[in-house]
């Protein structure tokens, strides 16, 4: 879908961004040294070659997997490679995938490499979608050869990029033609920054235009506390919507596949250790639609999150708000008391209930708990529409 384009240039305007490439190949070139080797796609210890740039591949045997957050290896960078790696994991739904990949081709960002796995066996439906563009030395595709979950299929992709800048983007969201010259001008230009993001537009399945995020932020790095206390609360970070520098997951690993929110979870490591930026505007899209693991698992999204707090604790700094713990833990529980009530549970709901006020008594006057819990019931009760309308 060609989107509206997403705000001002930031970071040094038209010049800057189509220089990046230069500059990070010379920064390269200077970290790399003499000697060092260029990329093999995939987990470095699995041993397999890099995928082919022009036919598609089908792995045997178990796939090349990332390591559990926090231990991946950092691949080799390569001086004269791309600027940034793009990389779709995809499963079974070729629906949306070649627009996904029409929305990469047109960047009018060129120093870029796009790599698709499908996390299946390959050889049907997705490698035929793909076959027209794999004459572009820039496209690889690779087929895991079975199921080895979302998170471990993203979290593998990511280990693998050698580019300075990496993008997730699944098979079903879109970017504007601008979306990584106006990402590489602003991390050029902040190179302390651990990741940067912007509005995003929510479209249903035939690309209309369900709502669009609301612009909370002002342009450029936010303050490092208070961010992470607002993303902490509630992600307002949608998938598509983010580049982030290579050494970055270098430092802190990939996905994390304990919990479904592996990207959310992400953000927030990122969050604790590195500055973010906000790019106004709206240039990437995220599809809903009844395929979608979120609408699979929308009765659960409460507990879904609390095992996501739990799973933060261990990653949030010294002396991170209290206060912020309770509204986030029982606004989660106030989603699991609904959540239950529309699955037919009412004991569950009532404890559910109970327990966010025993650890937040005032969570129904604080404007803030309130706030939280009102655009989400209005953001989900948007998606839920259409899912309805694309069953």
């Amino acid at each position: 879908m060609a989107g509206r384009r997403g705000g001002d240039h930031p970071g040094g305007g038209e010049t800057s961004a189509r220089r990046s490439p230069m500059l990070w190949r010379e920064g390269c070139r200077a970290r790399c040294g003499a000697g060092e080797r260029g990329s093999d796609w995939g987990n470095e210890d699995d041993g397999r070659r890099p995928v082919s740039t022009s036919t598609s591949v089908r792995e045997a045997g178990d796939p090349a997997v990332a390591p559990d957050a926090g231990t991946a290896r950092a691949p080799r960078p390569e001086p004269d490679g791309p600027a940034v790696d793009v990389v779709v994991p995809t499963y079974g739904r070729p629906r949306y995938l070649a627009e996904t990949v029409e929305s990469v081709l047109a960047q009018t960002l060129p120093s870029w490499r796009l790599t698709i796995a499908e996390n299946g066996p390959g050889g049907g439906e997705v490698e035929a979608v793909l076959r027209p563009y794999l004459g572009d030395p820039r496209i690889r595709y690779l087929a895991r050869g079975r199921n080895i979950g979302a998170a471990r299929n993203a979290a593998s992709l990511v280990a693998g990029a050698t580019a300075p800048y990496v993008g997730l983007l699944h098979d079903d969201d879109l970017w504007d033609p601008e979306f990584l010259e106006r990402r590489v001008a602003f991390l050029e230009a902040n190179p302390g920054c651990g990741l940067v993001f912007s509005g995003c537009r929510v479209i249903d399945g035939i690309g209309a235009e369900i709502f669009r995020t609301r612009r909370s932020f002002p342009a450029g790095l936010q303050p490092r506390r208070s961010f992470l206390r607002t993303l902490y609360r509630s992600n307002v970070i949608y998938i598509p919507t983010v580049l982030v520098p290579r050494r970055v997951y270098d430092e802190l690993g990939t996905f994390n596949r304990s919990v479904l929110f592996y990207d959310y979870e992400m953000w927030l490591r990122i969050a604790t250790h590195f500055d973010v930026g906000y790019l106004p505007g709206w240039d990437a899209a995220y599809r809903v639609h009844p395929t979608q693991t979120t609408h699979r698992e929308d009765s659960q999204l409460g507990e879904l999150r609390l095992q996501l707090l739990d799973e933060m604790e261990k990653h949030l700094p010294p002396g991170f708000s209290p206060l912020d713990r309770r509204r986030a833990r029982a606004s989660a529980l106030l989603h699991v008391s609904a959540d239950a009530l529309r699955r037919g549970e009412p004991r569950r709901s009532v404890a559910a209930f109970a327990s966010s006020l025993r650890i937040y008594p005032v969570a129904l006057a604080d404007p803030k708990v309130l706030a939280i819990a009102a655009h989400a019931l209005w953001r989900r009760n948007k998606v839920r529409q259409a899912w309805r309308g694309g069953e």
